[in-house]
């Protein structure tokens, strides 16, 4: 009987073959900055938020505060994987240009409205209106308004006492009122014209008052109040003064 001579009985362990590790191929994520892919898609969300409002005319720009949030995120996530030597730049730069486009539409739709010839006569039409609304309820106040207590007369000096009291019988506060007064002569023609505030929102000339609610009343006796030329006053009749209501400014 032959024997193998190759074979080793009671010698070494035989010994374990080296398989290949496994050489799977390493996550394309490692390298990619999570944080600028976050802030990236953040900015891209509201951006396209400011865009679903931006295209509409004037109410476009409301969408601006979003757009600002868009683009800080955007700035933010540009800038974080160059300072982390990482990847992910592609969503920061697709919100930071979604965001440069819906701060822009707005401006883009409005102008463009703007400067239609049919909005611009809709404009002129619709100020017009305001106009003759406001204009109306003006005339309609000064109708209420009263001047009351009326003296005017020279004294033995030869200077004029003058002075008024107006009354607001409406139902709106006044913030201004002027009085247009016309001094006139024995045949009743004015020798001299002349204007006072007694009701001045800012406050001038001295001893106005800023303000006249509805059933209020301002007097005066203070002569200085009234600036009037007496040298023009020459051919004037004692007392006879004519006034009226010139304008007034109703308070908001």
């Amino acid at each position: 009987m032959n024997e193998n001579p190759n074979t080793n009985w009671g010698g070494d362990k035989p010994t374990i073959p080296n398989f290949p590790k496994d050489t799977k191929a390493p996550d394309s994520k490692s390298n990619r900055s999570e944080t600028a892919f976050g802030l990236g898609l953040a900015s891209t969300i509201c951006a396209c938020i400011a865009l679903l409002i931006g295209w509409i005319p004037f109410i476009g720009f409301l969408a601006w505060p979003v757009a600002g949030i868009a683009l800080i995120l955007g700035i933010i996530g540009f800038i974080y994987p160059f300072a982390t030597k990482k990847e992910g730049l592609t969503l920061p730069i697709i919100g930071l240009a979604l965001t440069l486009v819906s701060i822009a539409l707005p401006i883009i739709t409005t102008k463009a409205i703007m400067e239609n010839p049919e909005f611009q006569e809709a404009m002129i039409e619709l100020e017009e209106t305001f106009e003759e609304l406001d204009s109306g309820a003006k005339q309609l106040v000064m109708s209420q308004m009263e001047v009351m207590n009326l003296q005017s007369e020279r004294d033995d000096q030869g200077m004029v006492n003058f002075s008024f009291e107006l009354k607001n019988n409406s139902e709106f506060g006044i913030k201004y009122a002027r009085i247009d007064c016309d001094f006139l002569n024995k045949e009743g023609e004015a020798v001299y014209q002349t204007e006072f505030t007694p009701i001045s929102w800012h406050g001038t000339p001295e001893g106005s008052s800023k303000s006249l609610q509805p059933g209020e009343t301002w007097s005066t006796d203070q002569n200085n109040f009234f600036d009037i030329n007496v040298n023009a006053l020459e051919d004037w009749d004692p007392g006879s003064v004519r006034t009226k209501i010139g304008s007034v400014e109703i308070d908001d």
